[in-house]
């Protein structure tokens, strides 16, 4: 903790009548440290620092994963807050000289103030900083208001700064070299000498930064600038957050970068306030599936003054300790050394995709205590977003057998459900060996492949045709297949993909003695001859023989 800092301002007084004004009054103010100690994690937001403009910086090496090449399209965002004047070239943002030489070297990158363009991106050649291409906003932003800034620079050169809800397109870079991180960067101060050849540096506010490997979407970014990020968000390679009160008390300061889990050295005597920025922290799972959550960043590792209580459980879902502890009674505190809980979705069930963030599902809260201090945090809330799964739909008979009590048509129910409670199709995939399927509405079906409509899973069966004898006498029997799809048209993965229906007469049910003046007709199955047991006249002469004659084959 720091020395009390002082100032003092004056201030006269006069009447409506006298002309003059009275003494001077000097008021002196000293902004003494607070009576209670500061928690150490204070949640969400964490931390914001304050730079006071004179020597107040920080500064991380950064190492790259796939080499040190220049980036030709990346993305900044960082919240900031000015609540002091912002002098010429003041400097939020810098990276660091490169160990080539200046005609060789990539453009060092700036994110700076000038008296006439207001906010800038300016890529850099040399060291005094003369030699720069400018790309100004005309925004001052020094209004003692957090505001969320992100520079998306795309691989063509150009430029785009998201400022709050505002889109201002910078212009393009005439020669885009791209930009070296393999020296690290500079927050709050400028890495390269500005006009008479004096540093500039940031006098304000700044929270949350994060630096990625590729341009990103503009609705993205919005939708993650109030988020808590992951370290394996995707192409992130920096992110700095201030979470954690003891490394800036510790000599030399550093805080942590949530990427690579390094040091970033602090200089100077920056102060730190607990932030007020509007971040939730997401975790994001698919439905069924369950996610472990660390509740305290990785400066905690191997300390165990911090404990963790649950305090409000999630809504739906199910949040647990380990496997045989369910939280169902808050407050709950966990007993786990790495304060670890882990959550599962509702069965088949996922989140909001229209919501922010998207496939928002529930929620839980929860607040830490410091028992060295002796004292609390704020209590924080954790986002929990479920993913849809499209299960595949399922068959629950995979092989029915059906006795028909009579020759006429019977109607059929097919089985078949998705675990999604989405409407389902139903297949025919293999028509009857003898009788004929209809829909319900009478339409025949005689074709594999046959789509019933939504939702619709009868059918009817007739065992005969319209000129011939029932075609399951004889202790012949018959069979159909079908399947299920779902609206994504997805088919069964678990079990058989075709359920089977076998259909055979009861031995019970007797042939009708008559059947109308066609008369009765035989059916040959292809392989044995029918004999006339009796015997037949020898027939002289010329012998006509005529038959109504329907093959199936």
């Amino acid at each position: 903790q720091r020395s009390a800092p002082s100032m003092f301002f004056g201030f006269s007084v006069t009447d409506s009548v006298g002309p003059g004004l009275s003494a001077e009054v000097l008021v002196h103010i000293e902004i003494d440290q607070p009576k209670h100690m500061y928690p150490n994690f204070v949640g969400n937001a964490g931390y914001a620092v304050f730079f006071d403009g004179i020597d107040d910086f920080i500064s991380k090496d950064l190492v790259i994963e796939g080499g040190d090449e220049p980036l030709t399209d990346l993305t900044i965002m960082v919240w900031m807050k000015s609540t002091g004047a912002i002098v010429d070239a003041a400097t939020l943002f810098s990276t660091m000289k490169s160990e080539y030489s200046v005609s060789t070297s990539p453009d060092v990158l700036e994110i700076s103030w000038t008296s006439f363009g207001g906010l800038g991106l300016h890529a850099v050649k040399n060291e005094n900083g003369t030699e720069r291409q400018s790309l100004n906003s005309g925004l001052m932003l020094n209004d003692g208001v957090w505001h969320h800034l992100g520079f998306i620079i795309e691989t063509s050169g150009n430029v785009i700064l998201i400022n709050d809800e505002m889109t201002i397109n910078l212009g393009t870079f005439e020669v885009h070299t791209g930009f070296t991180f393999s020296s690290g960067y500079l927050v709050g101060k400028s890495s390269t000498n500005v006009g008479m050849g004096t540093d500039s540096y940031f006098n304000g506010l700044l929270d949350h930064l994060a630096i990625f490997k590729r341009a990103l979407d503009e609705d993205y970014l919005r939708t993650i600038s109030r988020l808590t990020l992951s370290p394996t968000t995707r192409g992130m390679i920096s992110y700095l957050q201030f979470a954690y009160l003891d490394t800036f008390q510790s000599d030399p300061a550093y805080t942590v970068d949530y990427v690579d889990g390094l040091q970033a050295l602090v200089f100077g005597s920056p102060s730190i306030i607990t932030s007020a920025l509007p971040i939730t922290r997401p975790f994001t799972t698919v439905e069924d599936r369950p996610i472990s959550i660390d509740l305290l960043g990785p400066e905690f590792a191997g300390k165990d003054h911090v404990s963790v209580f649950i305090t409000v459980a999630p809504s739906k879902g199910m949040l647990f300790e380990d496997e045989d502890m369910g939280i169902r009674q808050v407050p709950y505190l966990l007993q786990n050394p790495g304060k670890r809980v882990s959550f599962v979705s509702g069965l088949n069930e996922c989140g909001n995709e229209n919501a922010t963030p998207a496939n928002l599902y529930t929620t839980f809260r929860y607040h830490t205590y410091d028992t060295e201090k002796q004292v609390r945090s704020e209590e924080q809330t954790v986002v929990l977003a479920v993913e849809c799964v499209n299960y595949a739909p399922v068959l629950p008979e995979l092989y029915v057998t059906v006795e028909l009590d009579s020759y006429a048509g019977i109607e059929l129910t097919l089985k078949g459900s998705d675990p999604d409670r989405e409407p389902v199709v139903f297949l025919i995939t293999t028509l009857p060996t003898l009788g004929t399927l209809f829909t319900t509405s009478g339409d025949p079906i005689n074709q594999t492949q046959f789509q019933l409509a939504e939702n619709v899973s009868k059918v009817l069966f007739v065992p005969v045709v319209d000129d011939a004898l029932p075609l399951l006498a004889f202790d012949r029997s018959t069979y159909f297949g079908y399947t299920v799809m779902d609206k994504e048209g997805s088919l069964p993965t678990e079990g058989a993909a075709e359920a089977i229906v076998m259909l055979k007469v009861s031995e019970e049910v007797d042939m009708p003695l008559i059947s109308g003046d066609p008369g009765f007709t035989l059916l040959f199955d292809g392989s044995s001859p029918v004999m006339v047991s009796e015997s037949v006249p020898l027939l002289k002469g010329s012998v006509t023989a005529e038959a109504w004659v329907k093959t199936s084959a």
